[in-house]
């Protein structure tokens, strides 16, 4: 519904410009880098151009961004929209007017990135096909520069035997370097010739439609921009998958300089490591399992030694108690101190224990009462039960708050 609201947005847009069908130079030659065009709107941030090279947002892509130089001053592209026909470029500062000639300068590195991920996407829903079956259908896109999301109707989780199989699948596609070919045709003709599954990304308006064909292998109606060969894409990596509801499987990927990157990134890590461990990679899985171990080992000897040292502290508390009562500082964190107190409760009546952050436990009779009120001598709150209560003090007020424990204790 937000989809369909927003398209509704950008018609009604499109129809109060009421400008001239600006000429989409991105589709006659994608690898266009600069271009000059004329001013024919104007207002604040925003122009239109009778043609452009800058993609606008549109199909899961995100739009170009780059430069306009106009009367030897730059302006920043932020964002370009598509309204109806009419493309609106935002810039990052007011100063062009319409009548204005201009050139536009794209970022290549971002439009390059995407055209290889764009290109990718298609590529890895025919590898999907092929390895989980002809039943997976696009469920919705996202695209990025760095990682995109690729969402697929397919009856249960994606394993990971099934990603190394749609990856391998997707390579072979890849440094097949099949042609990627990019045509407008009548909808009628491209139904008839191709069939419904052109409408995998959805349905677009108009009577002509934009098919994009890689060899035998996949199909689409779209009006992303695309590498010319499948060989250009280079790698294409899938970085994780996620169940996102019943029946549908999100697949986080990316390709390109951006898998490259990935890469790398992984081997740094792998790197450091091995280097920390001072073993080599293929041994790296035998040091971590042997360190886990000794981990917890030494975790369950620590475990024994605080039940130990707490049980030596419980008894010394008991030892100092008057009339079944303690109100005691002690050098430990408020974990430590509730096993403590559990401890306590069983031999004495009631205690106060304020450990060396400031922590505060109260057990026994008026807990609450008791715990709020010491709490308040130490700039802090408290609460709980007429039996047991906890809180949280300033830590350099410890004495302030025994002080008042003892006193209501009648300890002091």
């Amino acid at each position: 519904r937000r989809h369909e609201g927003a398209k509704k947005e950008k018609k009604e847009r499109g129809r109060e410009l009421n400008l001239p069908k600006t000429r989409a130079l991105y589709y006659e030659d994608p690898y266009l880098r600069e271009f000059d065009a004329t001013v024919i709107w104007a207002e604040g941030k925003e122009i239109v151009l009778d043609r452009t090279a800058f993609y606008p947002e549109g199909g899961g892509q995100p739009p170009d961004h780059g430069k306009i130089i106009a009367n030897g001053e730059e302006y920043r592209v932020e964002d370009v929209q598509k309204y109806n026909d009419v493309i609106v470029h935002t810039l990052d500062r007011e100063g062009i007017a319409s009548g204005m000639v201009v050139h536009g300068i794209i970022d290549w590195e971002r439009r390059e990135r995407l055209m290889r991920i764009h290109t990718a996407e298609h590529i890895l829903l025919a590898a999907c096909r092929k390895v989980l079956g002809k039943h997976v259908w696009q469920h919705g896109t996202q695209k990025d520069v760095y990682e995109s999301r690729f969402d697929i109707a397919h009856y249960k989780p994606i394993t990971q035997k099934e990603i190394k199989e749609i990856e391998k699948e997707a390579f072979r596609i890849i440094t097949s370097n099949i042609p990627v070919e990019a045509r407008f045709m009548n909808r009628a003709e491209a139904e008839k010739k191709y069939g419904f599954v052109l409408y995998e990304g959805g349905i677009p308006p108009g009577r002509e439609i934009r098919v994009v064909k890689i060899g035998n292998e996949d199909v689409e109606a779209c009006g992303g921009t695309h590498v010319r060969s499948t060989g250009e894409i280079g790698i294409l990596k899938i970085l994780r998958t996620e169940r996102i509801q019943d029946g549908v499987s999100r697949i986080i990927y990316t390709a390109g300089m951006s898998a490259l990157e990935h890469v790398q990134r992984e081997e740094d890590i792998l790197r450091e490591a091995t280097e920390k461990l001072r073993v080599q990679p293929d041994k790296l899985n035998a040091a971590v399992e042997k360190f886990f171990q000794e981990w917890k080992s030494y975790r369950k000897e620590l475990e024994r030694l605080k039940k130990y040292e707490i049980e030596g502290i419980k008894n010394k508390l008991i030892e100092k108690a008057k009339g079944g009562k303690i109100a005691e500082a002690v050098e430990l964190g408020m974990k430590d101190m509730l096993l403590l107190s559990r401890e306590l409760s069983s031999s004495l009546h009631s205690g106060v224990l304020i450990g060396k952050d400031g922590d505060i436990v109260v057990f026994g009779e008026n807990a609450a009462t008791l715990a709020k009120e010491i709490a308040k001598a130490m700039n802090g709150k408290a609460g709980g039960s007429k039996s047991f209560a906890q809180g949280k003090g300033d830590p350099n007020r410890i004495k302030e708050g025994l002080n008042k424990a003892r006193e209501l204790m009648g300890l002091a």
